[in-house]
């Protein structure tokens, strides 16, 4: 527990459960915000696990919550599922082993939210939908790495249109009586997949699925999730002298400049090492063009992709992300379109 603070004339505390809080799924952290005060107040607040907690790059942050604070309501409300515990855990993913979470909150003075207004169930009915055999309209089958397992989920043409149309064109066409098979994706992925279309909350293994699911939504075209689990793929992976070249090199094969980033970062900081391995050397044979990437990073210590980023004020990958999405700005691309996209817009 947090020590009692003071915020709108009233007195607040914020709980942490690394273990899980009540309703927590295994593994998940849970995180409240307690009103400690008598008197009645309704606030919109969020927590966010900043950059500087973790990683410069890295940052999670969960729905706004809106609460009305009093004798017939709960005085504590949050996210009983916050974020992995293994990931808190991970001495590698904190600052000087501490954790930072901001608390932003902010004062609903409109008296008509101190009543009770109940939400759009837009997103409830369309979760009603996932995987309604009754509606569906299309079905896809996936089997087990060993093709010991064969599995189908149900799914709407009409949806995927809206939310997924590379999926969807997969469907233009097809037998509505056959299942459209899947190859090369696994049926848990496909499954986070599609809950993740329907709107879903999802909450995959990403410590070790996070580059299946860099792959799939990017077959897939689903460009947030791709760019999530890339966030979460980066926030877990340990560069060595002996991985980073292929790291390198796959993302530039799948557009992850955010993993660029990061690997450009640790080969700067480690050159001669990187350059005297046996996997450097395999790199350069299958792509000798990023023998120009690594000659670059070895001979200078600044530029767009060479240098080590430690200024805050350099523009990241992260930062331009963040500066675009808040524009509502396509967010995805390389490190160079991003730039170009925000600089446009100015």
């Amino acid at each position: 527990k947090s020590p009692a603070f003071s915020c709108f004339n009233h007195e607040w505390q914020v709980e942490m459960y690394p273990g899980g809080h009540d309703e927590a799924l295994d593994g998940n952290t849970s995180i409240y915000l307690r009103h400690l005060s008598e008197g009645p107040v309704s606030i919109d607040f969020e927590f966010v696990l900043n950059e500087a907690g973790i990683k410069r790059f890295f940052r999670v942050k969960r729905d706004t919550l809106s609460h009305k604070f009093d004798r017939e309501s709960s005085s504590l409300w949050g996210h009983a599922d916050f974020i992995k515990h293994s990931f808190l855990s991970n001495p590698g993913n904190l600052n000087h082993g501490t954790l930072s979470i901001e608390l932003r909150m902010k004062l609903v003075e409109n008296k008509a939210l101190l009543n009770f207004i109940p939400e759009n169930p837009f997103s409830k009915n369309m979760l009603g939908l996932f995987l309604d055999e009754q509606s569906a309209d299309v079905r896809f089958e996936l089997s087990s790495d060993d093709n010991s397992l064969k599995v189908q989920y149900h799914a709407h043409c009409l949806i995927l249109k809206a939310c997924a149309p590379a999926l969807a064109r997969l469907c233009e066409g097809s037998d509505k009586s056959s299942p459209i098979v899947i190859p090369d994706v696994e049926p848990r992925v496909f499954l986070q997949l599609l809950l993740y279309i329907y709107g879903g909350d999802i909450s995959p293994d990403w410590k070790n699925d996070a580059k299946k699911f860099i792959d799939a939504a990017d077959k897939f075209g689903l460009v947030n999730l791709k760019l999530t689990a890339e966030a979460w793929y980066v926030a877990y992976y340990d560069f060595t002298v002996v991985n980073v070249a292929d790291e390198l090199l796959y993302a530039d094969s799948m557009n992850c400049p955010l993993l660029r980033e990061e690997a450009i970062n640790f080969i700067s900081k480690n050159v001669k090492e990187v350059m005297k391995s046996e996997s450097f050397e395999n790199v350069l044979m299958a792509k000798p063009a990023s023998k120009d990437i690594m000659l670059a990073v070895a001979s200078s210590g600044q530029g767009s992709d060479a240098g080590v980023i430690e200024d805050d004020s350099v523009a990241t990958v992260n930062n331009l992300r963040v500066a675009l999405y808040e524009k509502g700005l396509e967010i995805h691309g390389s490190r160079e379109s991003l730039t170009s996209r925000l600089e446009l817009k100015k």
